[in-house]
């Protein structure tokens, strides 16, 4: 039963720091690109896209490229879409 309790409560924190970054990192890109205008400015975002991408790293690489994580990616750009 102990066990249990941390366990809820470690996927708790795992999940509260993933939205976290999420806001933070969707917050930052949507201030990026906000100067820019779909679909006019699409080269200009897709290059704003790499270069965040490079910024964050291995990390967030893993978040927006890997299947596993295609629920989190997906919230991350319905943030960015809901913005734009």
């Amino acid at each position: 039963m102990q066990i249990g309790i941390f366990v809820n409560f470690l996927n708790s924190s795992l999940d509260d720091l993933l939205l976290e970054y999420q806001e933070k990192t969707s917050s930052e890109y949507i201030e990026q690109i906000s100067k820019y205008r779909i679909p006019e400015d699409f080269d200009k975002i897709t290059r704003e896209f790499f270069l965040f991408s490079e910024k964050y790293g291995e990390a967030y690489e893993k978040i927006t490229s890997n299947e596993k994580y295609l629920y989190t990616r997906q919230r991350m750009i319905n943030n960015v879409m809901s913005a734009t």
